[in-house]
């Protein structure tokens, strides 16, 4: 019989960067998070939280 050793490495690396927005809800005691979204592009991302209603906190992220 013969032994055979299979080594297999994958490196996959992202090269396409996208951006999140969090929709944070901040109360006395607690906080809420309300939405998380992904989009393609910053525009869109900024465009998402300029409809936000007041009194929500957004986080944007490029990930």
């Amino acid at each position: 019989m013969m032994n055979m050793e299979v080594n297999i490495a994958v490196n996959i690396q992202a090269t396409r960067k996208f951006y999140k927005v969090i929709v944070i809800s901040v109360g006395l005691y607690e906080s809420d998070i309300v939405n998380e979204r992904h989009f393609a592009d910053r525009d869109s991302a900024v465009a998402y939280t300029e409809t936000l209603p007041a009194g929500l906190i957004s986080l944007l992220m490029e990930v």
